[in-house]
């Protein structure tokens, strides 16, 4: 599984990760929480989005789904 990264976890960690498969979002996140547990912002504040569209924890993730995870952005 391909997951693009943006803005700090961009820089922490390069431009993508490879993952095995998960089956939802929330595992998903709990595996991105494992092999990165110091990421700066943490995980659990950031949103994952699969096919262009944001999840929910129980949002399935099929096979060869595009995958972004967002961290909190401002702006005005």
């Amino acid at each position: 599984m391909r997951i693009h990264l943006f803005a700090a976890h961009r820089e922490q960690f390069g431009t993508t990760i490879e993952l095995p498969v998960c089956a939802t979002v929330a595992e998903l996140a709990g595996a991105l929480a494992t092999h990165f547990p110091n990421a700066r912002p943490p995980w659990c504040v950031c949103r994952i989005a699969v096919d262009r569209e944001f999840g929910t924890p129980e949002t399935p993730i099929p096979a060869g789904a595009e995958l972004a995870v967002i961290p909190p952005v401002s702006g005005g």
